[in-house]
């Protein structure tokens, strides 16, 4: 009797185990949005797109924003649309200089190219409408979620000309432009915008910068440091001081963030707003 217990005791917990298998092998994890999914970044009141080709390689606008969480661990991807009629029944995917890290950028170049698209003319103002969707798998996946719409304001600046300047553009490179680095994989260029008058966005970080003249020529290109333009009489911004380092770089001590900066050779001033 007691063998008979306990061979039936066995039979019925090897058909528990079996029918909890079963039961774990049907379970599926299914991605659903959860949460909020939106733009992290500040950006421009309006972004100035110079006529000439020159900066066209330039990142022109950067679109950050958080993670979007499907409820399940999986691999996410991210693209970034654009919408001439604004509700995005017309979205194109839009090219890109980068996308990683939760971070888009998109160049000058291709900027015009939209604002071209969108019909804005030359020289003229006006918006352009982005979006970024994440999706999981396939990107024809409809496990997906977007950003609200995104509009910026495009100022498509008339082509100089007359305009002289002793360089097509300086270049900035260093930890205090964070878009460069010290390295040149992406200098950040600052192109000439007027008689003597270099000018363009820069986002700025608290560390070192210095400017170039010749991306070409990379570390061996001329460059200018703080005391340069200090000994050849400009009046520099408070936000830029004397690094005081090895090459006594240009130090940004301001807010860190995006501004407008000009370097004008013949009022010898170098401004940001």
């Amino acid at each position: 009797m007691k063998n008979f217990i306990k061979i039936s005791a066995l039979f019925l917990t090897l058909f528990l185990s079996f029918t909890s298998c079963e039961e774990d092998d049907s379970l599926e994890f299914v991605a659903a949005p959860q949460g909020e999914f939106e733009f992290t970044n500040t950006f421009l009141s309006e972004y100035s797109l110079p006529a000439e080709s020159s900066t066209n390689d330039n990142i022109g606008v950067i679109f950050s924003f958080n993670p979007a969480n499907f409820d399940v661990p999986t691999n996410v991807s991210y693209e970034l649309q654009s919408s001439v009629l604004g509700d995005f029944s017309d979205a194109t995917i839009v090219p890109t200089l980068s996308n990683a890290n939760n971070q888009i950028e998109v160049s000058i170049g291709e900027l015009k190219l939209l604002a071209e698209a969108y019909e804005i003319p030359v020289p003229g103002m006006g918006d352009l409408n982005f979006r970024v969707r994440a999706f999981v798998g396939d990107p024809i996946s409809t496990t997906e979620k977007f950003t609200p719409i995104q509009a910026i304001t495009v100022n498509l600046l008339e082509p100089q000309t007359g305009v002289n300047c002793e360089y097509d553009q300086l270049w900035l490179v260093g930890a205090g432009v964070p878009d460069a680095g010290w390295g040149w994989a992406s200098p950040v260029s600052l192109p000439c915008t007027g008689n003597g008058v270099y000018s363009g966005d820069v986002t700025f970080a608290n560390d070192a910068f210095r400017f170039f003249t010749d991306a070409s020529l990379e570390w061996d290109s001329p460059s200018f440091n703080y005391p340069y333009y200090e000994n050849e009489g400009y009046s520099i911004d408070a936000n830029f001081q004397n690094a005081n380092d090895g090459d006594s770089n240009f130090s940004f001590t301001g807010s860190p963030g995006t501004y407008t900066l000009t370097v004008d050779t013949v009022n010898k001033t170098i401004t940001i707003n």
